[in-house]
């Protein structure tokens, strides 16, 4: 067996797609979505280019896992003998090799393809232990959207001798020893469900409660040494709790609520806390991951707002919205993520909900809803919401998205302080859109548009900018006679394009795709006019006379006169514009 075919046995992932790493240039890390072969292999321990391979494949699954830990020691050198300790005080199955910016990657190799859900969980357990700061994993998604295909990260021996594996005693292998090394560390997914007690479900920075859940894991394993096993431990921590500590919350404690005294410290003022950012090298070398859309192109991960005037449909859009995420359909042809959602209902009641599933002919399951009728009242913003969803979330494995029917209902108003509208909205969104990027969730609030029109729609937000400076994604549904009777849908998303198009609510009240804005209105012969501007113009336009011969050859139906009138209509929707005199081209409307 070859060197690079026992190399690829080790780093597998997608076939269709990988990475290259090219420093100096622009861009540095590329996706390339093309085959994936073992020449790559070769050529990447021959030092021709820098291989970087998709863990995942395209049916969610892996056999390797990796726990990118870079990010902690930034500022310091990093402890490698530390961390091979913990590994082996934990006796964990993993390996470490050096990663290019001085840091760790920490490695896990199984014996077949796992679902990529199960591998991180397992993952986040181990870093939770072996990660004092933050870390990443690879794969980085549970699972990849069809249209997507994952990140990559980039593999070790470039050119036989960089980014080298490293043995329990920190001694670096060449490529032939380290390839014998890690084969024989090679594992099952269910070999490791002894080391899931390393991790709560709530993993905070806490010392005491990483110290905790490691004392429970040597309790199972050492019941009789398990407390010098906690303390070896204790000491391979950067900065290690005392041993009076250490015996009065760890050690002589049975649950991890009453020991986490770091929580119940006041927080003291860090003068350099401005070193916790991020530089801008370590931003523009980083691999993001795609965005997780829960509603493709429309709502992602964040807040979003849907507008819209009084009785125009946003309540039945909402549940709709509810129903495609939580059956993992589409809205208005947008694939939606599946997992659970929570409404809360505060203008409507269950009777009235009721009616409305029974008019649009859905069955809603596994969706939780909270009226505003409910025994306990709802907490506003502020004031306990953001504590209950969150607690929904942590209950919830697949939780995806929050709806708030409407914001005003759960809108804190500050009283005894001065706050202008802004100041007061940016104060409510706050902890919710933390929240929200924390968990990597949707929550959605349904709000009310002014009265009087803008000149951006997105003006037409009842409130302040403070709305809109905490929004991911804000979506207005309005009515614009000029362009058509239907409802037009504008959305723009931070990272996405923006969308605009026309709308129309079934005899079932269900919203349904109509087309771009004005489409739908179009008569014959205005259609035959834009095929024809858009076939004749060849970059600076098309002229009148043009136009009018073309069209009536296509339809004898038609004078030139009218195709002159019809002209004169489209331009002032918009949908072409006039140069000049007699020139037409059309719009990017």
């Amino acid at each position: 067996m070859t060197a690079a075919i026992k190399f690829k046995e080790l780093f597998s992932g997608r076939e269709d797609a990988y990475g290259i790493y090219k420093p100096g240039c622009y861009p540095e890390y590329e996706t390339i979505k093309k085959p994936l072969t073992l020449d790559h292999y070769k050529k990447h321990l021959a030092g021709e280019l820098s291989l970087g391979v998709i863990p995942i494949t395209k049916d969610n699954k892996c056999s390797v896992g990796i726990i990118d830990d870079d990010f902690q020691h930034q500022n310091k050198t990093y402890d490698y003998k530390k961390l091979l300790r913990k590994i082996s005080l934990l006796e964990l199955p993993v390996t470490v090799f050096k990663s290019k910016t001085n840091g760790a990657h920490i490695v896990i190799y199984f014996d077949g393809y796992y679902p990529a859900v199960d591998v991180r969980h397992i993952l986040k357990k181990l870093a939770y232990q072996l990660c004092e700061g933050k870390f990443d994993l690879f794969p980085r998604q549970d699972e990849v959207p069809a249209d997507s295909y994952g990140s990559f990260i980039n593999l070790p021996y470039h050119n036989q001798n960089t980014r080298v594996l490293l043995d329990s005693e920190g001694n670096e292998l060449n490529f032939d020893d380290a390839m014998l090394y890690a084969s024989k560390r090679v594992v099952k997914l269910d070999d490791l469900a002894v080391f899931k007690i390393l991790a709560d479900k709530e993993m905070t920075d806490s010392r005491n409660c990483r110290l905790f859940r490691a004392k429970q894991y040597f309790k199972t394993q050492y019941p009789k040494d398990f407390e010098n096993k906690v303390r070896q431990l204790n000491k391979l921590y950067q900065e290690p709790i005392t041993e009076r500590e250490l015996n009065a919350t760890v050690l002589k404690k049975n649950a991890p609520d009453y020991f986490d005294i770091e929580k119940n410290k006041k927080d003291k003022k860090n003068p350099a806390a401005w070193r916790e950012g991020s530089t801008a090298k370590e931003i523009y070398e980083t691999n993001y991951p795609d965005i997780e859309w829960i509603v493709d192109g429309l709502i992602g991960p964040g807040l979003t707002f849907i507008s819209g005037k009084s009785k125009i449909g946003k309540s039945f859009a909402s549940l709709q919205i509810d129903f495609a995420v939580e059956t993992g359909g589409t809205f208005l042809g947008c694939k939606c993520a599946k997992g659970k959602v929570l409404h809360y209902s505060l203008e409507d009641g269950k009777r009235r909900n009721k009616r409305r599933w029974q008019t649009m002919g859905i069955s809603p399951n596994e969706a939780l809803y909270q009226f505003r009728d409910r025994k306990t009242k709802i907490p506003l913003l502020t004031m306990g919401l953001e504590e209950e969803i969150e607690d929904w979330i942590k209950a919830t494995p697949d939780a995806k998205m929050v709806i708030i029917d409407p914001y005003v209902k759960v809108k804190k108003t500050i009283s005894g302080i001065k706050l202008n509208s802004y100041e007061n909205d940016n104060f409510n969104l706050q902890n919710i859109n933390t929240l929200a990027n924390k968990y990597n969730i949707a929550v959605v609030f349904i709000h009310h548009t002014k009265k009087k029109s803008e000149d951006d729609v997105f003006d037409e937000m009842n409130g302040s900018a403070g709305i809109q400076s905490n929004c991911d994604s804000m979506i207005v549904l309005s009515t614009n006679r000029k362009m058509g009777s239907n409802t037009v849908l504008s959305c723009i998303p931070k990272d996405a394009e923006q969308k605009e198009f026309e709308i129309a609510l079934s005899p079932k009240c269900l919203w349904e795709y109509v087309g771009k804005v004005g489409e739908a209105n179009r008569t014959k012969l205005q259609k035959l006019i834009l095929e024809s501007i858009k076939s004749l113009d060849s970059g600076d336009g098309v002229q009148v006379a043009g136009i009018k011969s073309d069209v009536t050859n296509k339809d004898k139906t038609f004078t030139e006169a009218h195709v002159q009138t019809e002209l004169g209509r489209l331009a002032e929707k918009g949908e072409v514009l006039k140069l000049k005199k007699g020139i037409y081209k059309l719009s990017n409307y």
